[in-house]
């Protein structure tokens, strides 16, 4: 790694392979057949099971003339009090 043009990706190249070395093993047929065992196992599970068709939420109503349509803030603002004084702004 420290021969690398890039130490840095190397080091994370070499973890990604590492990490799918644990996660599958020595011999990828085998997980293969693992992961195939556990699809079946959920499937068989709930068999006649199919999602909700979930319902997209309402769209809020919108106004037909924006020119009439009022806004949802105050229409006040806070008051300025004027300039501060040299004598706080710096002092002695």
């Amino acid at each position: 790694m420290k021969a690398s043009p890039h130490p840095y990706g190397a080091l994370v190249d070499w973890h990604s392979r590492h990490q799918a070395l644990v996660e599958i093993g020595p011999d990828p047929k085998a997980y293969r057949e693992r992961l195939r065992a556990e699809l079946l196992a959920e499937l068989q599970a709930a068999p006649s099971q199919s999602a909700p068709a979930v319902a997209a939420p309402a769209a809020p109503a919108l106004p037909t003339r924006f020119s009439q349509a009022r806004s949802a803030g105050p229409r006040t603002a806070p008051a300025w009090p004027g300039p501060r004084p040299l004598s706080d702004i710096m002092p002695r």
